[in-house]
């Protein structure tokens, strides 16, 4: 529609003149699964859903953003990152996407950490 296509130009100009961050409300959601657990339905979360919301989001200047901590890390390096960190940082990360917080649930629950 026109509207949406002069919301996009809008956008646009907006992020390339650097005023998206003073004009646009920012929204995370973190996207909690086990590592294993629901990669059709994250990776549906990715390439369809939040192009979806965002599209909806442009006229009221809201830009959304999904937070998953297991794109582009293998399973070796998040579990090495959890080793040396702890949970710290996923639960920092949780704290900042707050209160938008999706949980993938199924038959698995992901490892168990001592």
């Amino acid at each position: 529609s026109a509207r949406w296509e002069s919301s996009q130009r809008w956008a646009a100009a907006a992020w390339r003149a650097g005023k998206m961050t003073e004009t646009w409300k920012q929204c995370k959601v973190y996207i909690a699964s086990g590592y294993f657990d629901m990669p059709g339905e994250r990776r549906e979360l990715h390439e369809k859903i939040l192009p979806a919301i965002s599209k909806k989001c442009v006229p009221l200047r809201i830009k959304v953003s999904f937070v998953d901590i297991r794109v582009g890390l293998s399973e070796e390096m998040f579990w090495t990152l959890v080793d040396r960190e702890g949970m710290m940082p996923i639960l920092t990360e949780i704290d900042r996407c707050a209160p938008f917080f999706l949980g993938l649930y199924g038959e698995k629950y992901g490892k168990r950490i001592q």
